[in-house]
């Protein structure tokens, strides 16, 4: 029985001994198959052999170049191939025509100087240039850029000239080409950037750098047809992609980005002779943790006092076309702004930040009514802190549609046309030639920290005029015009004014009502907690009398309001009727219901506190007045309250009493 177990131990060692051996033939096998090139093809080149060290201390550029120049010139398909180790490379250029495809295999990363040395304009670091089906697999390869003292000493936030720091990872004019499984670390500018090439697929790409890096962009594009990208992790300093002119045909899939800038389309418009973007498709990605939380950001490049007309109009073209939200931005400078109209449909939402301000044309520009246009566009929002200049001085003196109802057309600074879901803040118009703003068929917009500035003679320059809308929210503005801070307009529902201060101006109107046709019923409008001062009015509904329609303007409301030195501060005057354009004899058809004045109080300018002149032939219903306290210290006599044709219900204290004062006939 000994001898048999020992029999069976030998045996058992025999057959160990046997498979070990034949296991290390296999592997050797394997070895020698992945390093010799099959039949028909060229040899695979190992740096190593080619004298590179892989220890990152010594210098292993020439060992690439050499392994690079027999690679390109071999006749039939050859391999580089990039062993294991830390290869310290310093410039390096694989270009290309090549007599036949060349491969990168890199189980190695390759390591930049950290030394920040300058060199030509738009230089790259690792360049591959005209090359045809290269592929390049990087099995997760670390192209590190050692960035950190070029990110100290970069002043391109001063002086733009920054594009001599070296980019990462140069591709120029590549056809059929692939290049996966690599990561970019701390490049000294940006980490890769793609020119001119033609069906180049990126997969499985990693970026890295910290978050305040400067001007790190993570892929940039230009002049490029048929790139895909997919599969990729951003985390960099600036723009995580960004899509130069001349970019078409280009695919962003399964893609997260975060920190950094957002993916971005442009800068466009600041070069002469740029070329059209299109075809952008970014889809199933992640944008996390960035500076613009939109997934595509788009920045007009024109330089300060430039017209940047067609270049908005680009920008907002490429925006309204990608099926990601989308961001246009207008840096800080003055440019000028020709007429445009920016209208959708758009694929998915689109904002506007404007930091700078744009200027219109100075001149009177008599006969059109549109300078700046946004319509038909469902989740918008335009932001920033800019300005929007009407440079209304010039039309000004030649607009007499304040004395005549036959005069010529001036532009409106601003329209929102059909214009849904939308935010509208942190804007200013000034010196609007007409109108500043008109919102016409909107739904569910709010407005808010937006500032209106013209002077107080300038003729109809209304802050905001609304019309056929419903669900508008105007808050935290500051409205000083020529003309009504706010006037509301026919179809207008469910309009929420509050925390508004207006004045110089003609105060906050509902109407004029009944000079049309075929107009529509207002109905929900809410004024609260505003303060007016100075103002020609206060808060006014107004009609006409022999009215064209016969409409009803109903659940009206104003509350908590200041007024200081206003004159009327509250007017209903259904006998509107300017330069006697009407037959006051036939009284106002519009039908006035289920208003209220509430907790109004400060001074007026005129002694006509109160005046409720409602139409004889439809009297005002269920007008309810509580709390109203307005002093007026004119020599003329004490405050009035006037009522004419309505009886309305009082709550609280009225100061003018309510309904105590003789009729009299407001000036037109």
């Amino acid at each position: 029985m000994v001898g048999l177990r020992r029999a069976k131990t030998l045996l058992f060692v025999v057959l160990v001994v046997m498979a070990t051996t034949i296991a290390n033939g296999a592997k050797m096998l394997k070895e020698n198959d992945k390093d010799e090139p099959s039949k028909g093809s060229g040899e695979t080149i190992d740096v190593k052999a080619s004298g590179a060290k892989g220890d990152g201390i010594t210098d292993d550029s020439k060992a690439f170049a050499d392994a690079w120049k027999k690679a390109c010139e071999s006749k039939s398909p050859s391999k580089i191939k990039v062993r294991k180790g830390k290869y310290l490379v310093k410039t390096l250029e694989f270009k290309g025509p090549c007599k036949s495809a060349v491969t990168f295999e890199m189980d190695g990363h390759i390591m930049a100087p950290s030394k920040a040395t300058p060199g030509k304009p738009h230089c790259g670091w690792i360049n591959f240039e005209k090359l045809e089906n290269f592929n390049l697999n990087g099995h997760g390869a670390i192209f590190d850029g050692q960035g950190a003292h070029a990110w100290k000493i970069n002043d391109c936030a001063k002086t733009g000239k920054c594009n001599t720091l070296p980019i990462n990872i140069r591709i120029t004019g590549l056809t059929n080409s692939k290049i996966k499984g690599i990561k970019s670390t701390n490049s000294k500018l940006f980490h890769m950037n793609i020119i001119n090439c033609k069906n180049l697929t990126l997969e499985d790409i990693g970026i890295d750098a910290p978050p305040e890096s400067l001007n790190t962009d993570g892929i940039h594009i230009g002049r490029s047809n048929g790139v895909r990208l997919v599969r990729a992790k951003i985390k960099t300093g600036d723009d995580c992609i960004s899509i130069g002119d001349g970019t078409e045909n280009f695919l962003v899939e399964n893609v997260e980005c975060g920190p950094g800038h957002g993916i971005a389309i442009g800068s466009l418009g600041k070069y002469p002779n740029e070329q059209p973007v299109r075809g952008v498709t970014i889809r199933r990605s992640l944008i996390k943790n960035t500076d613009n939380a939109n997934a595509v950001y788009i920045s007009i490049g024109s330089s300060s006092g430039s017209d940047i007309t067609q270049a908005l109009l680009k920008a907002f073209t490429t925006a309204c076309q990608s099926p990601t939200p989308s961001r246009v931005v207008i840096p800080k400078g003055e440019f000028k702004l020709g007429e445009i109209q920016m209208r959708g449909p758009c694929k998915a939402p689109v904002e506007i930040t404007i930091q700078g301000t744009v200027k219109a044309d100075g001149n009177a520009i008599q006969g059109k009514d549109t300078w700046i246009v946004f319509g038909n566009i469902n989740g918008f929002k335009l932001n920033g802190g800019g300005a929007f200049d009407g440079e209304g001085n010039a039309a000004w003196r030649v607009n007499n549609c304040h004395q005549t109802f036959n005069c010529k057309k001036l532009p409106i600074s601003i329209r929102f046309d059909f214009v849904e879901n939308a935010e509208i803040r942190d804007i200013s118009s000034i010196d609007a030639k007409n109108f500043h703003i008109n919102v016409l068929g909107a739904k569910n917009m709010t407005m808010d920290h937006i500032n209106i500035i013209a002077p107080k003679d300038s003729p109809n320059t209304d802050g905001i005029h609304l019309g056929r809308s419903d669900g508008v929210k105007i808050l935290n503005t500051f409205i000083s015009t020529g003309d009504d801070c706010i006037s509301v307009g026919d179809g207008m529902k469910n309009l929420h004014v509050e925390k508004v201060t207006c004045g110089p101006g003609h105060g906050i109107s509902v109407g004029s009502l009944g000079r049309y046709g075929n107009e529509q019923d207002v109905s929900g409008i809410r004024v609260i907690n505003c303060t007016l001062q100075q103002t020609d009015n206060g808060l006014r509904i107004k009609t006409w009398p022999s009215a064209a329609c016969s409409t009803t303007a109903s659940d009206i409301h104003f509350e908590n309001i200041i007024v200081k030195n206003v004159m009327n501060p509250i007017l209903i005057d259904q006998e509107y009727c300017p330069w006697n354009q009407c037959n006051k004899q036939k009284p106002s058809t519009i039908k006035l219901a289920n208003i209220s004045f509430k907790q109004i109080r400060g001074t007026s300018g005129n002694k006509d506190a109160v005046k409720l002149l409602c139409s004889r032939g439809y009297p005002c219903q269920n007008v309810e007045i509580g709390d109203i306290d307005i002093r007026y210290s004119g020599a003329d006599g004490p405050a009035t309250f006037q009522c004419s044709n309505v009886s309305p219900k009082l709550m609280g204290t009225q100061s003018p009493k309510a309904c105590s004062g003789p009729v009299t006939n407001l000036p037109q």
